[in-house]
């Protein structure tokens, strides 16, 4: 279930402009040799599974130039340390003539214009699952002669399109569970199915037109349970049923619940071994 994370270059149309939220670096470096290096990082949300800075091992690359074809590529990227190269051995070039570029990455082999399907697993038990729901995603617009590092490459920064979300619970409103005592979970509700928009000026992960909702089995951590799905509102029926020591809990939402992308949201719910009762909710979510 490995994804291949695509950065594509689009045309040579918008110079200086960019549409990431993270303004690139900008030193005016160009390279001499006009060789295309690369540095990537991974921004956050972090915590126990996903992709992070330290685990992203390959992506693609799509450069699309519509004045020279000569300089387009469609190349997957393997990481070494912290260089990149092509799988392949080509070396690729900056076009001299013509150098602003837009990027944006997407998985699979596909055009600048697909709309790509993006699901998460719903069995999401094992820290490779987790990774495997992720998506990275940044589009930006780039002229290689202003905005690339000072030693001269491309900054690559991704950012988390899907949303995280974290289940804590705790015994009696005031310690945290033990983990141990905690067997299967399921979070109920949520739609895993949804596609992204590469022709969109700010590329956004939708839940599918055709999406039903799913049952997602989450991570198991030390400290609590997480899992990765796709922003999305869920008007009603979203729920979280658990066994703690041997006894069942199901806690279901009174409202509307909404995910947002690149966020980590935690839902607390409170076991109360006092009374035979559902769980309980700490009713904000946190970023």
């Amino acid at each position: 279930m490995k994804k291949i994370f695509y950065i594509i270059a689009l045309g040579v149309g918008l110079a200086g402009c960019s549409n990431n939220e993270d303004e690139l670096l900008s030193t005016g470096s160009f390279p001499e040799d006009h060789v295309i290096r690369i540095i990537t990082e991974v921004n956050e949300p972090l915590s126990r599974a996903g992709y992070d800075a330290t685990n992203l091992e390959r992506f693609g690359l799509m450069i699309r130039n519509s004045e020279n074809a000569a300089y387009n590529y469609h190349k997957q990227m393997v990481g070494s340390g912290s260089a990149w190269s092509t799988s392949d051995g080509q070396q690729m070039l900056w076009d001299a003539e013509r150098t602003p570029v837009t990027y944006a990455p997407f998985m699979s082999e596909a055009t600048p214009d697909a709309s790509l399907t993006v699901n998460a697993l719903t069995n999401q038990s094992t820290e490779e699952n987790v990774k495997s729901s992720d998506f990275l995603l940044m589009k930006a617009t780039v002229d290689p002669e202003q905005d690339l590092t000072a030693d001269g490459k491309l900054k690559i920064s991704l950012n988390h399109a899907m949303s995280k979300l974290i289940i804590k619970i705790t015994v009696n409103g005031t310690a945290d569970a033990s983990m141990n005592k905690l067997g299967d979970m399921a979070i109920n509700g949520a739609v895993v199915n949804a596609t992204c928009d590469l022709s969109a000026a700010a590329p956004v992960v939708v839940p599918a037109a055709d999406a039903v909702v799913a049952t997602v089995a989450p991570y198991k951590g030390t400290e609590f349970c997480e899992c990765i799905l796709p922003p999305q509102k869920i008007a009603e029926g979203f729920s979280v049923n658990f066994s703690y020591d041997g006894k069942l809990y199901i806690w279901t939402a009174k409202e509307a619940i909404e995910l947002e992308k690149g966020v980590e949201h935690t839902l607390t719910l409170n076991v109360n071994t006092t009374v035979r009762l559902a769980a309980k909710m700490a009713r904000n979510w946190a970023t």
